[in-house]
This record gives C-alpha cells, structure tokens and sequence, in this order.
C-alpha cells in the first residue's frame, strides 16, 4: 500500500509535454523559390538536406537545430546581400535564437561547474 502511495505522488508531479514535429510542409512549397519569405504562416522557406522546399515558421524556430539554423541564416544572409530582399527579420529571429541557445549552455556549464575545456568560440561568444 505504501509502494502504491508514492508511485501516486510521483505521478502527480509528472509534466505532460507537447512535443510536435515543426509545420514544415505545405503543398504550395514545390512551387517556391527556395529562401524567398511565405506571408501565410509568417516565415520563410528554405531547402533541407535532401534539397526539399520546407517552411520554418518564424514563431516555431526553437524546433530546429543549430545547424539547420545556421544554414538557413547564412543563405538569407547570402541573398541578403546580393538581392536585399527582406530577410533581417528572420536573420534577427535566428541570430537572437541562436544567442540565447549559447548564453543557456554558458550558464548550464557554469552552473554544473563544468569546465570549457577547448571550447573557446563558445567562451568567447558569450563573453
């Protein structure tokens, strides 16, 4: 009886998390340009690595990887300066994401008293 008791209180403390893959697909997507702006979702539609048209929503940029972002940001930013098409917002939103991303390990590493070892872009980024 007891066993059953705190099984319950650890089951009531547990969270329920929603975790959804990224609206990436939409039918309209073949048609479109890669890293042109899409108004409906707000975002922008980028190429993924098996050179696939997929929209990155501006408000889902937490579900995609630092790589992925990475790429996106340095393609909008090639376009960017060739054409100066309107790519700042998103390039802000990955650069802010990204930031904080690097600002949450630095303090996670400082926290759990790891040390940087050989990191030092990551050092120095935060710095």
């Amino acid at each position: 009886r007891r066993v059953e008791d705190i099984q319950l209180g650890f089951e009531s403390y547990q969270k329920r998390l929603n975790l959804t893959k990224p609206d990436t697909y939409r039918s309209d997507l073949k048609q479109r340009e890669a890293y042109t702006a899409h108004s409906n979702p707000r975002g922008f539609i980028y190429q993924n690595k098996d050179k696939k048209n997929r929209l990155m929503r501006i408000d889902e940029l937490y579900k995609f990887s630092d790589g992925t972002l990475n790429d996106v940001r340095n393609a909008l930013d090639d376009r960017l300066k060739g054409i100066r098409m309107q790519a700042a917002a998103m390039i802000q939103a990955i650069d802010k994401m990204l930031k904080t991303r690097r600002i949450m390990r630095s303090l996670e590493r400082f926290v759990g008293g790891r040390q940087y070892e050989e990191d030092f872009r990551m050092l120095q980024r935060t710095i």
